[in-house]
């Protein structure tokens, strides 16, 4: 089920706990009872209806164009250069200096375990705490356990920062050339994958509670009307056929949804 990361922005939290537009909502509701959809399964529909809303009011306006982007990517491209040269034109004590006056950088030890098939690769990530440590017995009852990064002898800390600018560069660049010229306009905005994200939501409810009768996943038929009964109570002016294929393409490829989503 979606869990907004909205932090401490009580305007957002409020926004979102708003009731439906009571007709709108009314609609919805039946059409769940039609499928034969449990109230908790009725309510993480509405809930999806609403958070879109959110995103149809408020995060759509906070996405960029894909010049914005690109802009932003080569602000990034030019200052993690101009940071690397910078420390590496620093004498080593210098970089030594600045590595040990730094705070610890707080990172979380993991250990990541990737299963590879032919189609994909599953990776999954695991903390390495005391509690890992104990079970293994690698560590006596009642020893002290501390984690700290280490960093390449070679380069120190701050030395590592400067490899890491290099290498962000690098990305950032790469990204900003995909993006590519999209001309004086700006491009618009790609809120294809938001809207696929959402009908994922959608899909993931209907998937995770058991049902009545099953609710395929697709074009057409029950789902599609789940999804414009939703759409309808967020009130977006368009359809969401379109979204529904952009989500059927990305289960396909196993694609990842977007990092940037405004929730």
């Amino acid at each position: 089920m979606i869990e907004p990361d909205y932090g401490d922005d009580s305007e957002k939290w409020t926004r979102l706990e708003r009731p439906l537009d009571e007709t709108k909502r009314d609609a919805l509701v039946r059409l769940c009872a039609e499928f034969g959809f449990t109230d908790d399964l009725t309510g993480d529909i509405e809930f999806v209806a609403r958070v879109l809303r959110e995103f149809e009011l408020h995060g759509k306006a906070s996405l960029k164009t894909p010049v914005e982007r690109s802009n932003g990517l080569a602000e990034v491209e030019r200052l993690s250069l101009a940071l690397s040269r910078a420390l590496g034109e620093l004498e080593r004590p210098d970089l030594d200096e600045i590595g040990w006056r730094m705070p610890d950088d707080g990172l979380r030890a993991m250990v990541y375990v990737e299963k590879r098939t032919e189609s994909a690769a599953a990776v999954i990530g695991f903390d390495i705490n005391e509690a890992f440590f104990r079970s293994a017995q690698l560590l006596p009852t009642g020893g002290e356990l501390t984690f700290r990064t280490v960093y390449p002898l070679w380069l120190g800390r701050a030395g590592h920062i400067g490899a890491e600018a290099e290498k962000l560069a690098h990305v950032a660049g790469l990204l900003r050339s995909s993006i590519g010229d999209k001309g004086r306009g700006g491009g618009r905005k790609n809120t294809l994958k938001h809207y696929a994200w959402h009908v994922e939501e959608i899909a993931r409810c209907v998937e995770a509670k058991p049902v009545q009768r099953p609710v395929r996943i697709g074009r057409g038929g029950e789902f599609e009307r789940l999804c414009e009964v939703v759409w309808n109570a967020a009130n977006v002016p368009s359809k969401p056929a379109g979204a529904i294929r952009e989500m059927i393409r990305l289960r396909k490829m196993r694609q990842d949804y977007p990092d940037d989503l405004p929730i």
